[in-house]
């Protein structure tokens, strides 16, 4: 009877420990685990910013403005979006564990050969700028993305050409989906706008 105990006892013991090493376990690797989902997700962000990326989020507003088309983009994660007519810009925000980008830096620029803000540039230069911030809140860091749309002047014809960005019902909200439509085209003197909806 008390070998039966005995080992009874042992089972319990050992079962505890299993737990309590599991436990110790999983409160060391979770951390690691959350780092390398979000490690996936500032990579994701990034391409879908990416001014070489065709699929990009500024590719696609561009393709919207000269084609005069509506489309759909879905980013690859939840968060919060402004549209603001006054910068010309879109912005998005997301919480995250790591960073891409150096805290209190400011801006930086993601396009190549253009500043944050972006100055005005000529025909055959990228018409936008993707620029990047972090923030960090506690342990947390939030990510801005933001793509503002800039004038090309164009030196043969005297003209200089721009996207406009305006935002449909509302300037802002939260999702992961964002259409994309054209509204038209603004001639003035030698200033030709080209209007592109952000609609949330």
């Amino acid at each position: 009877m008390k070998l039966c105990q005995a080992h009874i006892v042992s089972y319990v013991i050992v079962a505890l420990l299993a737990i309590a090493f599991a436990g110790t376990g999983y409160v060391w690797i979770k951390p690691l685990i959350e780092k390398r989902s979000d490690k996936i997700k500032v990579e994701a962000l990034l391409r879908a910013f990416d001014p070489d990326n065709p699929e990009s989020l500024p590719r696609k507003i561009e393709e919207v403005a000269n084609t005069h088309s509506t489309t759909r983009f879905t980013f690859p994660e939840k968060g919060a979006w402004i549209v603001s007519e006054q910068n010309n810009s879109f912005s998005f925000t997301v919480p995250s564990k790591i960073s891409n980008v150096a805290v209190g830096t400011g801006w930086v620029s993601y396009t190549p050969g253009v500043s944050c803000p972006p100055q005005t540039g000529e025909i055959g230069e990228s018409p936008f700028a993707v620029c990047i911030r972090a923030r960090k809140v506690g342990s947390i860091y939030e990510l801005y993305y933001k793509v503002t749309f800039r004038e090309l002047f164009d030196e043969t014809s005297g003209k200089t050409y721009k996207v406009q960005l305006k935002p449909c019902e509302r300037a802002s909200g939260y999702g992961d989906e964002i259409v994309i439509r054209f509204l038209g085209v603004e001639k003035t003197g030698n200033h030709i706008i080209t209007k592109v909806a952000l609609c949330g």
